[in-house]
């Protein structure tokens, strides 16, 4: 992750921490392996290196839930946050999606299973960003001119890079 230099890293107790679940388990679980080996890293460094990411004004995990279930587990009192701005849940769910997913060892299935997850809220997303910019939502009859291809249904079509699970609204 990228240092963000407008949400400075700072400590912070952690028993002031929440976990929402449902962002933990948007992404796949590390193996036994991968856990136990980031979990001596933390062990033996005394500290989490990588700060956990929050969402600003709710105190909620978006990235970290490994390193904060192990400085749990090693009973650290502090660890080392950057809180970010959200506007809503579906922002931060697909934020999850385009700046985790493409961090860890998944599989091409598990990231286009990722990124597909969080089609409808990209969707949405996008359609609420050009209707406030004063365009029309447009139909897929209307984008292409009919061909008789689903004339007058919407078009959901979000490209997708699942070799990095990046998703593309541009």
């Amino acid at each position: 992750m990228a240092a963000d230099s407008t949400n400075p890293v700072k400590q912070m107790d952690i028993d002031k921490i929440k976990v929402d679940d449902s962002f933990r388990d948007q992404l796949p679980p590390l193996s036994a392996e991968e856990y136990r080996v980031l979990k001596d890293d933390i062990k033996k460094d005394k500290a989490i290196r990588e700060a956990i990411v929050l969402w600003e004004g709710k105190g909620v995990i978006v990235d970290g839930h490994n390193r904060y279930k192990i400085a749990v587990e090693l009973k650290f009192k502090q660890i080392p946050v950057r809180k970010k701005h959200f506007q809503n849940e579906k922002e931060v769910r697909i934020w999850i999606a385009t700046n985790q997913a493409d961090r860890r060892n998944l599989t091409g299935f598990q990231r286009a299973e990722v990124a597909l997850r969080r089609k409808p809220d990209i969707a949405a997303l996008a359609k609420k960003n050009q209707q406030e910019a004063g365009g029309a939502f447009s139909t897929k009859s209307e984008k292409s001119g009919s061909h008789g291809q689903n004339p007058g249904r919407y078009s959901w079509d979000v490209p997708l890079d699942i070799t990095t699970s990046r998703i593309y609204l541009g």
